[in-house]
């Protein structure tokens, strides 16, 4: 709910973050509030995923997947069904990740966010991919790492 200068510094650092939403109107209505956020200070879309966490079985005025992408104006990433076994893990503090099966519905889910992970831009890939709203094709923040006074972005030396 606050955006310090710690989550600023993590997001300048970061290739991908996850939005991370459940099925619930004020869930959702407060994801659709930042996603904008995020966007003007230059946190693209392509380095956001939304991920919709179904922690809860399905019940009568459920928010659906679709209805929850229409909201935030733009498709899901991942959605992590619901499993009784992820809601006794949240429940005895045991992650249920290090022992469900890789082709449970969970475990596929978990599977592909650990690929996209894997496949992330890196930061010389993320300036040339950035179509951001908040200034030309390219255009990417910069400045200096308050932290430690070097320009950012970072550059690469040559090979070594």
């Amino acid at each position: 709910p606050i955006l310090d200068n710690i989550v600023m510094a993590i997001l300048d650092l970061s290739d991908v973050g996850y939005v991370v939403v459940q099925g619930t109107a004020p869930s959702v209505a407060g994801a659709a509030r930042l996603l904008p956020v995020l966007e003007g200070l230059g946190f693209a879309p392509f380095r956001q995923r939304l991920v919709l966490n179904y922690n809860y079985r399905n019940f009568l005025g459920n928010l659906s997947a679709a209805d929850i992408a229409e909201r935030m104006g733009r498709p899901l990433d991942y959605v992590v069904d619901y499993e009784k076994q992820n809601l006794v893990s949240l429940n005895t503090g045991e992650p249920y990740v290090l022992r469900a099966g890789r082709w449970s519905r969970f475990g596929r889910t978990i599977d592909a966010i650990v690929g996209d992970l894997d496949t992330a831009p890196g930061p010389d890939e993320r300036s040339l991919e950035y179509t951001g709203r908040s200034g030309p094709e390219g255009e990417r923040r910069s400045g200096f790492d308050r932290r430690t006074g070097l320009p950012w972005p970072p550059t690469t030396g040559g090979g070594e």
